[in-house]
This record gives structure tokens, C-alpha cells and sequence, in this order.
């Protein structure tokens, strides 16, 4: 609930780093309950926001492209 909270502020004020960064830890979260398909679904989506900036190459993009390879691994 309080990611989702951080969501929403970072939403309000047009945070795109922000947003991705929630998105992607909302997904490690879902992660660590072995919801992985989901987990998945959350990292697709927070580096799809960063490809869009051109931020995908960042440190939080590298994050998050080796928890997109361990939670496809997992599935």
C-alpha cells in the first residue's frame, strides 16, 4: 500500500524515474511472495517506462533487466 502511495505522488508530479522505480519495486515485492509471472510483469513494465526516456541503460535499468532474467528463470 505504500508503494502504491509513492505511485500515485510520482504520477502527480510527471516523475517517470520515479514511476519506474515504484513499478519495478511493487514487482520484487510480488517476487519474493513466488508470484514471478507477475513479478515479470512489473519489471516489463518499469523498463518499458525507462526505454521510453531513453533511461534503460541506467543503473535502475541494469537492476532491472538481471530481475527480469531471474524471474524468468523462475517461472
Amino acid at each position: 500500500k505504500m508503494y502504491e502511495g509513492a505511485l500515485g505522488l510520482y504520477q502527480q508530479v510527471g516523475d517517470v524515474v520515479g514511476i519506474a522505480g515504484v513499478i519495478h519495486n511493487i514487482g520484487t515485492i510480488d517476487f519474493f511472495q513466488e508470484n514471478y509471472v507477475v513479478a515479470l510483469q512489473k519489471y516489463e513494465e518499469a523498463i518499458q517506462i525507462l526505454r521510453k526516456i531513453g533511461a534503460h541503460e541506467s543503473t535502475l535499468g541494469q537492476t532491472i533487466m538481471k530481475n527480469i532474467e531471474h524471474a524468468r528463470s523462475k517461472i
